[in-house]
């Protein structure tokens, strides 16, 4: 089974990209991001971009360890949307689409990443899937009551 090798919310070759392409959204800029040169934008975005969601199609490969989270940063992953994007953002008004949005893909991701190193049903079994999983249906069961 795949483990996965990536110690970073996002992998480093998708932060290279994201920042070079300027595909980074709000909530994963840090304060004056756009006033640094590139490579200060790539040291700065380690801390908070995360993985966005890929589809699996014939031209990728998405099962590579160093691409793949393992479970410990997931959670890690998943705290730091909650602390920064859940908790400070609002979830009604204007901006709710936006972050709803933003959330639902990285959420998205990170069920990917668990789901490629077989903690599925009838798979593995983890406290802190179980838990990240739990976390993630409640984000969805009160977004879908607003």
């Amino acid at each position: 089974a795949l483990i996965g090798e990536c110690n970073q919310m996002c992998p480093e070759a998708e932060i290279k990209e994201r920042v070079r392409f300027k595909e980074l959204d709000a909530w994963e800029k840090p304060t004056h991001f756009d006033s640094l040169d590139l490579t200060a934008q790539i040291n700065a975005v380690r801390a908070t971009a995360v993985k966005k969601y890929k589809r699996s199609d014939a031209g990728s490969v998405q099962n590579i360890p160093a691409l793949v989270r393992p479970p410990k940063i997931l959670e890690a992953t998943l705290n730091h949307l909650i602390q920064k994007v859940m908790s400070q953002q609002p979830l009604v008004g204007d901006q709710s689409v936006e972050s709803y949005l933003f959330l639902w893909d990285r959420l998205r991701a990170i069920r990917k990443d668990f789901i490629l190193q077989n903690f599925t049903t009838g798979g593995l079994v983890n406290t802190i899937v179980v838990k990240a999983f739990e976390r993630m249906a409640r984000f969805f069961i009160v977004m879908e009551r607003r």
